[in-house]
Order: C-alpha cells, then sequence, then structure tokens
C-alpha cells in the first residue's frame, strides 16, 4: 500500500503514514479549515490499511505499530477526528495487530498531556506519554 504523505502547515499538521517503515504519525499544529477533509483521508487510508493488515493476519506475525502523536495544539474539531483515528487503532488491536500510541507532550503543557490521559481512557490500547 502506497504511503499517506499529507505536508503540514501553519493550521494542519503533518501526517505521515508509511507502511513499509511502520511509521504513523501526526504532528504539528491542527486547526485546519476543512478538518473533515483533512482527516477524511487519513480515516480511509488508516481503514484499508487496516482491513488488509487483518485479512492477511494468519499469514505472518501481527506487526508492531507504533502511533505517534505529536501535537502542539488542536481544536475541538481535530479532537473528535483524533478520537476516531484511535477507535480504528483500537479495533485494529482488538483484531490482532500491536498498537501502542505514544503520546508526546512539552514539559510545561498539561493540558496537552491530560488531553493524551483523557483519550487514553476513552480507548482501550496501550498509550505511552512522552515528555518533549
Amino acid at each position: 500500500m502506497k504511503p499517506l504523505i499529507i505536508k503540514g502547515t501553519e493550521y494542519s499538521p503533518q501526517i505521515t503514514f508509511n507502511p513499509k517503515l511502520l511509521k504513523f504519525e501526526i504532528s504539528g499544529e491542527s486547526r485546519p479549515e476543512d478538518a473533515g477533509k483533512l482527516y477524511g483521508l487519513a480515516l480511509r487510508w488508516l481503514e484499508e490499511y487496516f482491513s488488509e493488515i487483518t485479512n492477511a493476519k494468519e499469514s505472518r506475525q501481527p506487526l508492531q505499530i507504533r502511533f505517534e502523536f505529536n501535537l502542539q495544539y488542536f481544536n475541538t474539531v481535530s479532537a473528535k477526528y483524533v478520537l476516531e483515528i484511535l477507535r480504528i487503532l483500537h479495533f485494529s488491536n482488538s483484531e490482532g495487530a500491536d498498537i501502542i500510541v505514544r503520546w508526546y507532550y512539552k514539559a510545561k503543557d498539561e493540558d496537552m498531556k491530560e488531553s493524551g490521559e483523557e483519550f487514553a481512557k476513552l480507548i482501550n490500547i496501550p498509550f505511552e506519554f512522552i515528555q518533549l
């Protein structure tokens, strides 16, 4: 499957989903003008990717995927899409993928850390909190 690379801007995050490198990252600011369009691409790509690996799971070991969120800021609309991404990861984890979410936050940004903790409570997959 081809990687999904969406360059970040001042208002939208960098999205890097590269299955060959097992690199899955969303980073930067997330307050895009059209969040539905941006995150819609990401959601469709993830659904297709995890559908493919779930269908092929009998023939190989489970993939160990580290999904990284390194957001400096996200608005309420973006939070909705982050939760949707986490739901896809949760479902895929329950289907046999080995997924860990890495949630990055700056030392003085308690709000970002608390946001990650809230997501972790809502979604039953392992979270690692990494202070920058």
